[in-house]
């Protein structure tokens, strides 16, 4: 990965979930293994097995208080002035090598094209019916 200090990459769990976190920390730290996650957690973070020391956790509050989108927005308004913020969940896990020139030909068009405000690396919403986005 390019050594930009604009990009951060961000797991969210929920309490039903974050059993997941172990493999998906294994499968990210084997094929992005330079790349550190921020973990968000509801309530505590409960005792799940070894993941990487360096990736920092914190807590997005109870989570019977709070939407997911609340917590989301908590996570990252932790992040600060993070330009751009990779948004992974814990039952997605990585199965082959990131493309990093990929990842930084995205980050340089989004730079360059400021309407650019979201890109989808799963195609997960082209199974989705979706209006154009016109300002």
């Amino acid at each position: 990965m390019s050594a930009d200090q604009d990009f951060a990459a961000l797991c969210l769990t929920s309490n039903r979930y974050v059993r997941c976190i172990p493999a998906f920390a294994y499968c990210f730290t084997r094929y992005w293994p330079d790349q550190v996650v921020h973990l968000g957690c509801y309530d505590e973070l409960p005792e799940i097995g070894t993941f990487p020391g360096n990736w920092p956790t914190f807590s997005l509050g109870k989570q019977a208080e709070t939407s997911w989108s609340l917590g989301l927005l908590r996570a990252l308004e932790l992040l600060g002035s993070t330009t751009f913020v990779a948004l992974f969940f814990e039952d997605h896990w990585l199965c082959e090598y990131v493309a990093m020139q990929r990842i930084d030909r995205i980050l340089d068009h989004m730079r360059r094209h400021s309407d650019v405000g979201k890109v989808d690396l799963t195609g997960d919403r082209l199974r989705f019916p979706h209006t154009e986005y016109r300002r």
